[in-house]
């Protein structure tokens, strides 16, 4: 998975996550999910909230990226060395940098969206 959409979804879930404590909320949350009902809005518990932004930024992600996975956006295998070597020389570090600030944009948009 890459390193940069990663590292959104963490910085989201260090923002604005918390944990559920309670067996009520959780179990009106299972109860939802086995009747069909709307059991990932963001009043359901305490961690919907991150999880839907979360998953927000990985809709995005995949659609400015193609994919969320480092070897199909990078083209390069990393467990070989030609691999690497078609990264370094395809200035993969300046793509991936590029990436990395979009990602912290975007997460930034969500998080100020979420006030």
């Amino acid at each position: 998975t890459c390193g940069a959409y990663t590292a959104g979804v963490m910085a989201i879930g260090l923002k604005i996550g918390e944990i559920e404590d309670s067996y009520l909320r959780v179990t009106r949350m299972l109860a939802l999910m086995m009747s069909g009902g709307k059991a990932f809005t963001d009043d359901v518990n305490k961690f919907n909230r991150a999880l839907n932004q979360g998953h927000r930024l990985a809709k995005w992600f995949r659609a400015e990226f193609g994919s969320t996975q480092c070897r199909d956006i990078t083209q390069c295998d990393f467990s070989c060395k030609a691999g690497v070597r078609k990264y370094i020389d395809g200035d993969g570090v300046t793509r991936c940098r590029g990436i990395a600030k979009m990602v912290a944009e975007q997460v930034q948009d969500i998080l100020e969206k979420t006030k």
